[in-house]
């Protein structure tokens, strides 16, 4: 299961309507979605082209995705285990990826915010963004995302997955990556399971809390470490999106 942003070719891939995302491989597939109904998926337009990219609702009008995933989202769907079908619609109004987004190849300060039309009905739960930095690196987090089940030639997930991951220290994330990963990331190990193209935007859970958002990796499970965004670094901005709407 894999919901990262890869980049840097050939070290990472990217696969998102022309952006960098990743989806899961390996993991569990989720047949009962009320303990993420959080978690949403992506359409680019009516006629349900599916956004290899999903994103994390933090209150009933707001969604919390990665900066590469932000362009073209017409829509997310709520409580849909399938690609396209099923589920409820609703109307992006804004889209904000942060000012200092970079993009590709660095994917620096990678994060974005989702403003709906209307209030989310379905969904009465929300994951709550962390107070303090991660550095408790004895602890196992979730990944989730409908990326793709394996990589180059595996196929996008019907369903929601989940994955634990475990997170390691920058200076770890640092010697694996080269020195290529940006600031404010959390890196967290796979050990054969971890994001791949199409996981791109989705959350990363520790403590029941959303601490990261997938942003890239090195396809797909294979023991170098994934990056996520860390969602404390931008608490403030956040906090300044969403309080203008």
């Amino acid at each position: 299961m894999k919901a990262i942003v890869w980049f840097l070719a050939p070290i990472f891939f990217a696969t998102c309507n022309g952006h960098g995302s990743v989806r899961i491989v390996g993991g569990e597939e989720l047949e009962d979605l009320s303990d993420y109904m959080f978690v949403v998926s992506f359409l680019s337009s009516e006629n349900g082209n599916y956004s290899l990219c999903g994103g994390t609702l933090i209150d009933p009008r707001h969604v919390i995705t990665a900066g590469h995933c932000s362009p073209g989202v017409s829509y997310i769907v709520v409580g849909s285990n399938n690609v396209i079908y099923g589920g409820s619609r609703y109307n992006v109004e804004k889209s904000v990826p942060h000012p200092d987004f970079s993009g590709s190849p660095s994917y620096r300060n990678d994060i974005a915010v989702l403003t709906l039309t209307e209030d989310v009905t379905e969904v009465t739960e929300f994951p709550k963004r962390p107070t303090s930095e991660l550095n408790d690196f004895d602890i196992s987090c979730t990944v989730l995302g409908k990326g793709l089940t394996s990589y180059p030639n595996g196929t996008v997930s019907q369903k929601l997955k989940k994955t634990n991951v475990k997170p390691i220290s920058k200076i770890q994330c640092d010697y694996d990556w080269r020195k290529l990963v940006p600031r404010k990331t959390i890196c967290a190990t796979t050990d054969g399971t971890g994001t791949c193209p199409g996981d791109s935007g989705g959350p990363l859970l520790c403590n029941d809390e959303l601490t990261g958002v997938v942003s890239f990796g090195y396809p797909c499970g294979t023991g170098v470490p994934d990056v996520y965004t860390d969602v404390y670094d931008f608490n403030d901005w956040i906090d300044s999106e969403i309080g203008e709407n």
